[in-house]
């Protein structure tokens, strides 16, 4: 270790000696290459600042088109939030204005119910339209026709109506003719009974002067113990065809001019009710069934519910 120590100090000291330094060959051509390296890459790195400098200018630039572009678009977003602001506005008011015009609508759809086949004074009611309120306008034309369409069909109706009016009342008088001609053609008319005899008359009031004085209100006609067939006197309808306590069993006829007549006591029947006859038809023979004495047939007539005396319409 010593003997290292030594040598390490001599050959420091022979170094300190030393005044000239002397490079070899290779050492000063790479030297040279690099300082030759090092000045390239100065230049180099001025080129690439100039480079970078330029494109900070330009990107520069276009920040500031950019900021400008935000300030547009910032002002343009303003006038269209405005805008919308404006238009939101608008439709609340157009659609008050729809919300009015259909509450008139369904008014006027109730006045129009009402008032269907009855006289009824036309009424109209204006609105003001703001003029940019095209839409609603198209609503009010469409309304318009949809009421205009109403009333047409109204007024047709009531056309109608007038028309149908005038064809009942043809039929009501062709009815009350046709009624005046049953009333004159279709008249009960005869004995029902072929050789009947008159027994007991006509007293519907009770009359003591008038036979034996007790209340009937039609006419008996005997057959002296016969059982002898009953003939409708019209042509009409079975309105009734039962029994009962005083009338035994009965026939009601309805000869649909206001006539109706009865058969009473029969011993049998030949109809029933709802069974279409005509004169001459047998309903029913002739008994003592009910509130009788003998064999007979007892002979009612009415017109227009009040009795008439049917000895007046014997042959």
């Amino acid at each position: 270790m010593h003997l290292f120590q030594m040598n390490h100090a001599e050959t420091h000291s022979e170094m300190k000696e030393t005044t000239s330094i002397t490079f070899r060959k290779p050492v000063v051509v790479a030297l040279c290459a690099a300082l030759a390296v090092g000045t390239v890459g100065t230049v180099g790195f001025g080129v690439s600042y100039l480079s970078a400098k330029q494109t900070l200018s330009a990107t520069q630039a276009e920040n500031e088109l950019l900021n400008e572009r935000v300030k547009t678009i910032e002002s343009e977003t303003a006038d269209y939030n405005d805008n919308i602001v404006n238009m939101q506005e608008k439709t609340a008011e157009l659609d008050e204005k729809i919300t009015e015009l259909n509450a008139a609508k369904e008014d006027l759809q109730k006045q129009l119910d009402l008032l269907n086949g009855q006289e009824r004074e036309a009424s109209s009611q204006s609105y003001q339209v703001s003029e940019d309120s095209y839409e609603l306008l198209d609503h009010v034309t469409y309304t318009t026709q949809q009421e205009n369409r109403v009333t047409d069909l109204i007024l047709e109706l009531s056309q109608l109506e007038s028309r149908l009016g005038e064809v009942d009342s043809s039929i009501m008088e062709v009815a009350h003719q046709v009624d005046e001609a049953m009333a004159t053609y279709n008249v009960p008319s005869g004995n029902p009974v072929d050789g009947g005899i008159l027994s007991s008359v006509f007293n519907p009031n009770g009359d003591a002067s008038i036979d034996d004085g007790r209340v009937h209100k039609g006419i008996d006609l005997s057959t002296k113990s016969q059982i002898l067939p009953i003939h409708a006197t019209a042509s009409g309808i079975v309105k009734e065809a039962s029994y009962h306590d005083d009338y035994g069993y009965y026939v009601i006829i309805d000869h649909l001019n206001g006539y109706t007549t009865l058969f009473a006591h029969c011993s049998t029947l030949e109809v029933s009710a709802g069974d279409a006859v005509q004169a001459g038809d047998i309903v029913g023979y002739t008994g003592s069934t009910g509130y009788s004495t003998g064999i007979h047939c007892h002979y009612e007539i009415q017109y227009e519910g009040q009795y008439v005396n049917p000895t007046d319409f014997l042959d």
